[in-house]
């Protein structure tokens, strides 16, 4: 399974529709539909925690589309930070981990949240 199929599968399991998920996640439906049907539509770490906290994904799934998405979090601080948010904010809401991402002087995940 792709990315795209993995996270189709994701929202269909959540009974998450496109709408729903942009409102939790802030990445905006137009993306969305890039990302469930598109292989080759350039997934970000940024999508993964956004759509991770947006379905409130326990941090396995997650790093499991981090993985089909063919992506790893390198030892900074910001993929530092997102380890962290994937691990221990994904139940908060999207515009709180915005927030705290701002705090650290990090851009929120996305362009929605930047219009906090």
């Amino acid at each position: 399974m792709e990315f795209p199929d993995a996270l189709h599968y994701l929202m269909k399991d959540q009974k998450m529709t496109v709408e729903h998920l942009e409102e939790t996640s802030l990445i905006s439906t137009r993306t969305i539909i890039r990302l469930s049907n598109d292989p080759d539509y350039g997934v970000t770490r940024e999508h993964i925690v956004a759509l991770s906290v947006g379905l409130t994904l326990p941090p396995i799934i997650s790093m499991e589309l981090l993985r089909k998405a063919g992506l790893v979090m390198k030892n900074t601080m910001r993929h530092n930070t997102y380890c962290m948010i994937l691990c221990e904010m994904y139940s908060c809401r999207i515009e709180a981990v915005n927030q705290f991402l701002v705090s650290l002087n990090i851009p929120p995940l996305t362009r929605l949240g930047a219009k906090m």
